[in-house]
C-alpha cells in the first residue's frame, strides 16, 4: 500500500545558542525557524545539507571547505514546545557554522522530549537515540530518464537524498525512452554519475519489469517528480508499503528537458 507524504525540511541560519549540548559532547547547530510551520515537538533523525537548494545552482559554492554535493549530513534534531529553535547535532562534523544557512530534513521521529536529572542521563539518551538513528533503514528509490541533465534534475535527485538514507535512482532503459531522448542509457548513467551525490546509488532500468527493482529492494519511500504522474499507477501494483513523495517542480519554465533542447538545437 502506498501512502502520501510531504517533506519536511527547513532552511535556516545558524545562530548561537546556550552551548549546553557541547557541554556533554554534543555539540549543535541552532537553527531559529522564521517560520509558522514548526516541526511536531520531539527528537528526530535527520539529514542536513550545508546550504540551500538555491546554492545547487552554483557548482563552485563551498561551506566549511566542501562543496555542497558532499556537505551532505547525518544527524539528530530536537523541537522544543513553545520555542522557535531546532537544536541539530550533526555525526562527524566540527567546525564553526555560525551564520552559515543549513537545510534539515527532519526524517524519522524517535521519541517524544524527556525531563532529565542529570546530564550524564541526557548523554546516556543521545546515545541510545543516535543508535537508534542508525539502524533505522530508510532506502529512496526515484526514476528519470535524465537525458539532457540540469538543475532540476539536480534538485530533483537532492531533494530526494535528503529524505532518505540512501537513494537508488534507476534510468529508464533504452526500450522505454522517448522519442526525443538523444543519449543512450550507458551515457546518461555516466552523466548522472558524474553529480557524485552522496549514498546514492544509480542502476540501468529494466527492460521489461517496471516493478523489478522496487521488489528487489523494498525502498521505504519512493519519489515522484512533477511530470511523472503516470508513476504511482506503474506503482499501484508494489506489493510492499511504502510512501510516496511528489517533488515540486523547480523552475520548470527555465529547466525542463524538452525546452532545453529545442533551446540547444535553435541556437
Amino acid at each position: 500500500m502506498l501512502t502520501n507524504v510531504h517533506p519536511n525540511i527547513f532552511s535556516w541560519p545558524v545562530i548561537h545558542g546556550k552551548k549546553h549540548g557541547r557541554q556533554i559532547g554534543f555539540p549543535t547547530a541552532n537553527v531559529f525557524l522564521e517560520t509558522n510551520k514548526k516541526p511536531h515537538p520531539g527528537t528526530y533523525g535527520c539529514i542536513c545539507l550545508l546550504g540551500t537548494f538555491a546554492s545547487l545552482r552554483d557548482d563552485d559554492v563551498i561551506i566549511m571547505g566542501k562543496k555542497w554535493a558532499t556537505a551532505r549530513i547525518e544527524g539528530l534534531a530536537c523541537f522544543r514546545e513553545g520555542t522557535d529553535i531546532l537544536e541539530v547535532h550533526l555525526l562527524d562534523r566540527s567546525g564553526d557554522l555560525y551564520e552559515h544557512t543549513i537545510t534539515v530534513s527532519l526524517l524519522t521521529y524517535l521519541r517524544p522530549n524527556y525531563s532529565f536529572s542529570s546530564r550524564e542521563q541526557l548523554a546516556s539518551q543521545i546515545h541510545h537515540d543516535l543508535q537508534t538513528w542508525a539502524n533505522t533503514r530508510l532506502i529512496g528509490m526515484n526514476f528519470g530518464t535524465f537525458d539532457y541533465l540540469h538543475h532540476g534534475h539536480l534538485r530533483y535527485c537532492t531533494q530526494a537524498s535528503l529524505m532518505s538514507k540512501h537513494l537508488i535512482t534507476i534510468v529508464s532503459h533504452d526500450t522505454h525512452r522517448k522519442p526525443d531522448t538523444q543519449k543512450s542509457m550507458a551515457k546518461r548513467i555516466n552523466d548522472l554519475t558524474a553529480w557524485k551525490l552522496p549514498q546514492h546509488t544509480i542502476l540501468g532500468g529494466h527492460p521489461h519489469d517496471y516493478l523489478f527493482y522496487p521488489h528487489h529492494y523494498r525502498p521505504e519511500i519512493f519519489f515522484l517528480g512533477y511530470d511523472q504522474p503516470q508513476g504511482k499507477e506503474r506503482l499501484s501494483q508494489y506489493r510492499y508499503d511504502s510512501k510516496v513523495c511528489h517533488i515540486d517542480a523547480y523552475e520548470p519554465h527555465r529547466f525542463k528537458s524538452s525546452h532545453l533542447k529545442k533551446t540547444s538545437i535553435s541556437s
